[in-house]
């Protein structure tokens, strides 16, 4: 049987028979896990829970689906397919190193209401039912945030999606096509989301806020691919998926495919019911921008009948009973006053004033309708194509921006981009040398433990030479250089639009130049705190060598004194050894004498009690030994009379040791006290004094230093 993997990392993990929650080694999370019933049931989470780590989550809640129906009691499958719908991947938090969920499939419906979630607090128990509630209310915080974020977006009118790069992180041929069409949507004023451009300053892992809000509001979506794994990457799959979903539940949306050098086989089979357009042809562009046209009547004509049929809710129930016949009149006469209308209309355009038209279109501008004012703009082009108020009103209004300064506020963060900011170690100052010569205590850490004390190293961030480098790069080539309606404004332009580019140059220039003060700023500041860390640390360390320092002073006086005491005295104990030599010499003599004498006075006594010490053990060897060799020859007795003659044998060994029980030591006798000569006097070893290390009290300083330094 194979292994469970971890939700989060994929890391095999240990569990045993009826264990419904375990801790991941590898990662460290407390997480729930099924109680698998059979092998069946394992490989179905394997394939699960392997499609959703790698982001595939339709494939994975397909298997999911598949758990849940043969396996309707395990909780495991029904949270399997709420990560899934939420597009749940646990990615690891740089601050706490612990994993956390991110949201790739936003959704306005709550996870604590998903009717999925209470099938799974219904089949798990109390252990792992508190795990999953609380891996569901940081999912639901985290659907929270990114909802909160996706609010305050700005709509967007098409959504671009197609594949960046490809396994081996190469740019793919279709990034390219959307580049292009994303540069011409953009000059003919729509508001394009292209990933490349709109979160190029956004983790993966914080995108799909972005992404959510992009897919809402869009009501075209243009979806690129070359190849089979262009529409079938995870990412784009799950973008056009989405939208496809959003787009049942709102008619206003409308998906069109776009390929190139795709075959039909290749396509997905949700595209097979819409109208495709080939990308690389001459026309490729004028056939998209023909589709969103088309998409714009449909979204008008049916914003028209929902607003007709609103009205006629709302109409009384008698204007229902009205004669037919004057209901027809009625819809003639208003079809007459429309084409009248459209006449006065085309007639206003034929003879209209284009600086008047200027004027009204900058003035819808400051009123926020930028679609009336651009409609306005093309109509001034069309009489007049080199107007650079039009030019320069249309540029306005791709930048969002009501004139030159807010232009220069929106757009200036393009040509400083996000401030890159780089680490630089703190140079710092060796201040070994100073160490070993004011402290001597220095010599008692080991080399490798004294050069660790040294290597420190503190950081600071900059942003300056990332902003200077994109300052130079905006001299060399302008931030709207390329923008064609930039260049044809600068192309035409009169004194009116002369002074707004002016204007405009200037306030970027101003960001730019405030943006790198700032940024100069705030490297003294980082320096500065890096300075302080060193400082902190270093004075710290200088500190615990004094007292290191002083320890060892201390320590090193106390020994040297008690070493002058110790040696004074035995100086007085060598000049005392002669004298106490010479009496030893007349003792040895005088003992010795004694010693003779006492020898004499007892050698008879002393020669008996030898004599009878000598018969006793002779007698003991000679019964013991005859003991022995009548128990050998009783064990040989066997045959005629053997019980006879084992019998005549225990008495003869019951003779031997009633004699050996009779045997007695003989006693010492009563003898003088024997005279013992004393030993010479010697003197003792001279003494020595200790090493550095005993001398300073080495372990004691070492751990005293270690102490304050806090390590």
């Amino acid at each position: 049987m194979g292994t469970i993997k971890c939700k989060m990392c994929g890391s095999n993990l240990e569990t045993g028979d009826s264990v419904t929650v375990c801790k991941c080694d590898s990662c460290g999370t407390n997480q729930t896990v099924p109680d698998i019933a059979d092998d069946k049931e394992l490989k179905l989470f394997e394939r699960a829970n392997k499609l959703r780590i790698n982001c595939d989550y339709d494939k994975a809640l397909g298997v999911y689906d598949n758990i849940t129906d043969d396996y309707p009691e395990e909780a495991e499958g029904y949270w399997g397919k709420i990560l899934c719908k939420y597009g749940i991947e646990y990615v690891e938090d740089e601050k706490t190193s612990s994993m956390i969920p991110v949201c790739h499939r936003t959704s306005y419906d709550s996870v604590m209401e998903d009717e999925d979630f209470e099938l799974v607090m219904e089949n798990s128990d109390s252990e792992s039912r508190a795990v999953y509630r609380y891996e569901a209310k940081v999912i639901e915080e985290t659907r929270k945030k990114y909802i909160d974020i996706a609010e305050n977006e700005k709509p967007y009118d098409i959504f671009i999606s197609y594949r960046i790069a490809d396994e081996n992180g190469e740019r793919t041929a279709v990034s390219e096509l959307a580049e292009d069409i994303y540069k011409k949507l953009t000059d003919a004023g729509y508001k394009v989301f292209l990933s490349q451009e709109a979160l190029k300053d956004i983790s993966r892992s914080d995108s799909e806020p972005y992404i959510f809000a992009a897919l809402k509001s869009a009501y075209v979506m243009l979806a690129l691919g070359t190849s089979y794994d262009d529409y079938n990457d995870v990412w784009v799959k799950n973008e056009w998926n989405r939208y496809i979903a959003f787009a049942d539940a709102d008619k206003t949306k409308h998906l069109i495919p776009c390929y190139k050098d795709v075959d039909e086989y290749d396509i997905p089979k949700e595209f097979a019911s819409l109208k495709m357009i080939e990308l690389g042809r001459d026309d490729t562009f004028d056939n998209i921008m023909s589709s969103i046209k088309n998409s714009e009547a449909a979204n008008e004509k049916l914003n028209s009948d929902k607003e007709s049929a609103e009205v006629k809710e709302e109409e009384d129930m008698a204007a229902k009973q009205d004669d037919q016949q004057e209901k027809e009149a009625e819809s003639k006469e208003e079809a007459a006053e429309s084409t009248q209308e459209e006449v006065i209309e085309l007639e206003i355009f034929e003879t209209a004033d284009p600086e008047e038209m200027i004027s009204d279109a900058y003035k819808a501008i400051a009123a926020g309708n930028n679609k009336e004012a651009n409609k306005l703009f093309y109509k001034v082009l069309d009489i007049e194509p080199e107007n650079s108020l039009a030019y320069w009103g249309q540029l306005l209004i791709q930048q969002e921006s009501a004139d030159a300064k807010d232009m220069a506020d929106n757009i200036y963060v393009q040509a400083i981009g996000s401030v890159s900011k780089e680490t630089i170690e703190l140079e710092i100052k060796d201040r070994k040398p100073d160490i070993i010569k004011n402290y001597p205590v220095a010599e008692l850490f080991s080399q490798e433990e004294f050069d660790a004390l040294f290597d420190m190293h503190y950081y600071y961030e900059t942003g300056v030479a990332s902003v200077e480098s994109a300052i130079a790069e905006n001299k060399e080539h302008y931030i709207l250089s390329d923008n064609e309606l930039f260049k044809r404004a600068q192309l035409y332009a009169n004194d009116e639009v002369k002074a707004y580019i002016d204007e405009f140059i200037n306030a970027v220039d101003k960001h730019l130049e405030d943006t790198l003060n700032e940024v100069k700023l705030q490297e003294q500041q980082s320096v500065a705190e890096a300075r302080k860390q060193e400082e902190e640390y270093f004075s710290k360390l200088e500190n615990a060598f004094k007292l290191a320092n002083n320890l060892a002073e201390f320590n090193k006086a106390k020994n040297e004194k008690e070493f002058q005491d110790d040696h004074k005295l035995w100086e007085q104990e060598r000049d005392n050894l002669e004298a106490a030599k010479e009496q030893w010499e007349k003792d040895v003599v005088e003992k010795q004498k004694e010693h003779d004498d006492w020898l004499e006075a007892n050698k008879d006594v002393l020669d008996r009690w030898n004599a009878e010490k000598k018969q006793y053990f002779d007698d003991k060897m000679n019964l013991e030994y005859e003991l022995k060799r009548l128990q050998e020859d009783k064990g040989f007795i066997e045959g005629f009379m053997a019980e006879a003659r084992a019998a005549k044998k225990d008495k003869e060994i019951m003779n031997v040791r009633i004699e050996l029980s009779k045997l007695a030591m003989p006693s010492e006798p009563f003898l003088p006290k024997e005279p013992v000569i004393p030993p010479e006097p010697v003197l003792r070893r001279e003494p020595e004094k200790d090493s550095f290390d005993d001398m300073v009290g080495r372990t004691e300083v070492l751990d005293a230093f270690r102490n304050y330094m806090g390590q």
